[in-house]
């Protein structure tokens, strides 16, 4: 559970050799996102794809700042 400009994200990952997964659910407004990649290239083009998809902008600053 993420907490960030007053929201709360729910997020898992998954990582391991040639994959990549990204899922995250925001339980006040309903919405969120599942990412598979089958690259090891994953986690790279998460945030580009998160942009794209016009996801949250607060979840994506709080992946930014991960980086």
């Amino acid at each position: 559970m993420i907490k960030t400009h007053g929201k709360t994200f729910l997020m898992h990952t998954g990582n391991d050799p040639g994959v990549f997964t990204l899922g995250y659910f925001n339980p006040r407004s309903r919405s969120g996102v599942i990412i598979f990649t089958n690259s090891g290239n994953g986690p790279r083009v998460i945030l580009p794809l998160l942009k794209m998809l016009d996801a949250d902008p607060d979840f994506i600053a709080y992946l930014a700042a991960q980086v």
